[in-house]
Formats: structure tokens, C-alpha cells, sequence
């Protein structure tokens, strides 16, 4: 997904599709999804990964609500995060900042690190 209203899309779309191409069941979320939503989603599916991505710098206090809202909740512990995106480019460490699990600087890291973090 995309974080909040970041309309830039196009990297978590690649990103989506090479983990559906190295086998993995995905479920694109697109942009503008409020956290009840996400919630909801979480809920329902079987999911181990979340995929999260700011085109901008701006958008990553979004990453950082959403992330901070599913730690708050253990039925979601099993859950990892991984970000990438532009907007955390030129910061290294600034996904660890957010929360997340994992960063994914390209597509082929980001398919590498859900591996890892699902143990696959």
C-alpha cells in the first residue's frame, strides 16, 4: 500500500508484482486507506507482511501512524513491516525510525527481505 494520500503508486505496484512472480499471494491495497480499513483487512486474511511505500518524505509520518497504530495491537505481533519508497531515501535508518521491520531500497531487495522476514 501506499502511505495515506501519496497517489504514486507505481513502486508498490512493481513491488507487488514481483512478489506475486516469486510466488507470494498479494493483495495491492492502493492509497487513501484509512487504519480501521487496514484493520479490517488484517482481520480477515491470513497476512504476514505489509508492504508500505512514500514517494515522498512528507508521506512518511503516515508509514509511521500506521505502523505505530498495528505494534499497538498484539493480535498483530505476527505481522511484519517493510517500507521503501523515495521518501526514505537519503535517511538510512530512518525505517527503523517508523518502525518497520525491513527496507526495501528496489524491488528485487524489497521480494529478498519479505523472504527473509517470513522465513521462505
Amino acid at each position: 500500500m501506499a502511505a495515506g494520500d501519496d497517489r504514486h503508486t507505481l513502486g508498490i505496484r512493481m513491488v507487488s508484482s514481483a512478489l506475486e512472480e516469486a510466488g507470494y499471494n498479494v493483495m495491492f491495497l492502493g492509497n487513501q486507506l484509512p487504519f480501521s480499513s487496514l484493520r479490517f483487512i488484517l482481520n480477515q486474511y491470513p497476512v504476514k507482511t505489509v508492504a508500505m511505500s512514500a514517494s515522498n518524505p512528507v508521506y512518511v509520518n503516515n508509514i509511521s501512524f500506521m505502523i505505530k497504530n498495528l505494534r499497538e495491537n498484539s493480535a498483530f505481533d505476527h505481522i511484519s513491516v517493510i517500507v521503501g519508497g523515495q521518501g526514505f531515501h537519503g535517511a538510512p535508518d530512518l525505517w527503523k525510525e517508523v518502525g518497520a521491520d525491513a527496507y526495501g531500497d528496489n524491488t528485487s531487495i524489497a521480494v529478498k527481505m519479505v523472504s527473509a522476514l517470513i522465513g521462505q
